[in-house]
């Protein structure tokens, strides 16, 4: 039975003295946890490494011994043929300057206690307890520097090698980090390293072991690497194959419908926290695999899918209650990161207020730091509810913002009269798609020979389809009647589109507030406000990401020197898009709605210089059902 720490699932526990190494000749099976300890330890294991490998250079007849040990446990496959790029110059426990480079990749006692969390992880049964609890799946929450990727890496590694029939997804939130072609900042880069398939790779470097020199072998031999293996067949664009066995890593795309594909034995996402879509990839993979792991730093510039996923985990694991496992790793884990290395890096960061809070976000894992307050406190009270549309009981109504260079948010809205009452019913966003698109939502008419649909789209053509005809008002940004520079707005451009595509049956024109004052923003932030008091929220997912987007709406963090008139600009963080088409919809009703609900009245007359009657242009005018305003 592995000696180790247990996760947060049991808050408080001590750190046993020594984790245990499956197959290790003597002490080296026992691997301390006090940092001192460690350092030697380490250097035991280096000649014990460099030794074995010799060994088995010079007699081939001992090789297959050394690959059984290194199949028996991850941590002794690091100990043997592990190898990291390190770019920077480093100081080593003992206060001497490693200088960069690659270097062997001895397990630290942090990355021993995730590479057993990984075990465990993997062993979750279906039928087992812990399959009913959810814990399965894992959620890594990590300071920067703390060597998530390298560590999975590795472990794919061993597992690729080793196992049978095990396909592995891996993803990031930017397709170039999982593999890009001489890259070294990639999960296929890492693979690929400690699989010995680079030979970028040194085979040997002299570093100071104990207190002499040394050369330590760095690249895994040759004899690793399984035969029959051929970089140009089994090793392709984000696919890499074994040889004789059914053993595949698969890198993938980053879209909330990733992974939804092949099935998979396990699915590790880096850089989670920088998804804007974390929840509906989360999501998304639970059909294809039994094992989700999502590892990240602090971070909601992008989204707070992965903060929540983490809260939801720590709670889980806390209270016995359904949820993923859950681990988190603190710098003061790391051997290296002393009082020393805390200084230099405090000092580093001491230059402004921004530094200091990258410190806390990066280091601290303060979700917050550098993010000012919410704008919209009151929506941390706010909890969805099921939400349906009666024609005969609620207006419908179309808020969009639409994305000139970037995302397009719109939401279908609905108002009770009766209660005096607005839902958010459905949301939906895309990007880098031209007005056309959005007017085939719109009247539910795709068109599949020029844009691709899939089932967002499909949820959301199903509305406009039944109540496309009902809506209301078309309320928008009035950033979206600004000319392009071929002389048509994006909204000219809807209209048209709906008008050629539906035959000039139907028609849509969006209503923008006009006045100067809205487009500041404390006279949208206060609009806003109003509605929420005043809003309730559907239970999908689609409109639970719009109720997060806007409960983690924040100001800018504010410096000191800064004046008070600083803190009303709002940060530019994932869904702020969904967040502004409510804020000009909630404009729009505020001050036109009581208006617009005034019974008709008798138009003045006037006379052109003919002397024929000419009617004054009413608040409203009406286009086969569908209400535009201004």
């Amino acid at each position: 039975m592995t000696n180790i720490r247990p996760s947060t699932s049991e808050p408080g526990a001590a750190s046993p003295p020594t984790i245990e190494l499956r197959g290790l000749p003597g002490a080296l099976a026992q691997m301390p946890v006090e940092r001192e300890a460690w350092a030697q330890w380490r250097d035991r294991v280096l000649v014990w490494r460099a030794g074995l490998l010799l060994d088995a250079e010079e007699h081939p007849d001992q090789r297959p011994a050394v690959l059984q040990l290194a199949a028996g446990d991850p941590l002794v496959f690091l100990c043997l043929f592990g190898c990291v790029l390190e770019p920077r110059d480093r100081m080593d426990i003992r206060g001497h300057v490693v200088p960069r480079g690659w270097l062997p990749a001895v397990p630290f006692p942090f990355q021993a206690r995730l590479i057993r969390w990984f075990e465990r992880l993997l062993a979750v049964l279906p039928g087992s307890p812990e399959a009913a609890l959810g814990r399965g799946d894992g959620i890594v929450e990590k300071a920067r520097g703390m060597a998530f990727s390298w560590t999975f890496a590795a472990y794919l590694a061993y597992k690729w090698l080793f196992d049978d029939n095990f396909l592995a997804g891996v993803m990031s939130y930017k397709e170039e980090l999982v593999e890009r072609r001489h890259s070294t900042d990639t999960i296929f880069f890492k693979i690929e390293a400690n699989l010995g398939i680079d030979p970028r790779v040194p085979a040997f470097r002299e570093l100071r072991v104990g207190a002499q020199p040394m050369p330590v072998p760095i690249r895994p031999p040759e004899w690793l690497i399984p035969t029959g293996f051929d970089p140009a067949i089994h090793n392709t664009q984000l696919l890499l194959t074994h040889p004789t066995k059914m053993n595949v890593i698969q890198g993938y795309t980053t879209t909330s419908r990733s992974g939804t594909g092949a099935r998979l034995s396990v699915l590790f996402i880096d850089e989670a926290a920088k998804f804007a879509n974390m929840r509906e990839v989360w999501e998304s993979a639970s059909a294809v695999t039994d094992h989700r792991i999502a590892g990240s730093s602090a971070d909601i510039k992008f989204g707070t899918g992965f903060r929540d996923l983490a809260r939801w985990a720590e709670e889980a694991c806390a209270k016995g209650t359904a949820g993923p496992s859950f681990l988190r790793l603190r710098p003061d884990e790391h051997p290296e990161r002393d009082t020393r290395w805390r200084e230099e890096i405090l000092a580093r960061h001491s230059g402004d207020e921004a530094a200091r809070l990258a410190f806390a976000r990066e280091y601290e894992l303060d979700y917050a730091a550098g993010h000012g307050a919410l704008i919209y406190p009151q929506a941390q009270e706010i909890e969805p509810v099921p939400l349906s549309f009666d024609p005969a009981l609620h207006y419908l109504d179309v808020a969009l913002d639409p994305g000139i260079r970037e995302q397009t948010a719109f939401h279908l809205v609905r108002y009770d009269p009766g209660s005096g009452r607005y839902g958010v019913l459905a949301s939906y966003t895309n990007s880098a798609q031209p007005a056309e698109f959005y007017a085939t939502l719109f009247l539910a008419t795709p068109l599949t020979q020029r844009y691709r649909y899939g089932p967002e789209e499909e949820r959301i053509m199903s509305w406009f389809e039944r109540y496309g005809a009902l809506i209301r008002f078309w309320v928008g940004d009035p950033a979206g009647h600004q000319r392009s520079g071929a002389g048509i707005s994006f909204y000219d451009a809807i209209r048209r589109a709906v008008a050629e595509l539906s035959d000039g049956q139907r028609h849509i024109a969006f209503a923008a507030a006009g006045s100067r004052d809205f487009r500041l923003f404390a006279p949208r932030h206060e609009a806003l406000r109003w509605l929420l008091q005043r809003c309730d929220f559907n239970d999908t997912p689609d409109v639970v990401a719009t109720l997060r987007a806007i409960r983690d709406y924040r100001y800018k963090a504010m410096p000191e020197q800064e004046s008070m008139s600083a803190a009303v600009a709002p940060l530019r963080t994932w869904g702020h898009d969904r967040v502004t088409a409510l804020e000009y919809y909630a404009v729009h009703r505020k001050l036109a709605g009581d208006a617009l609900h005034l019974p008709p009245r008798i138009a003045p007359r006037r006379v052109t210089m003919s002397g024929k009657p000419r009617p004054v242009t009413s608040v409203t005018r009406h286009h086969q059902g569908v209400v535009t305003l201004w």
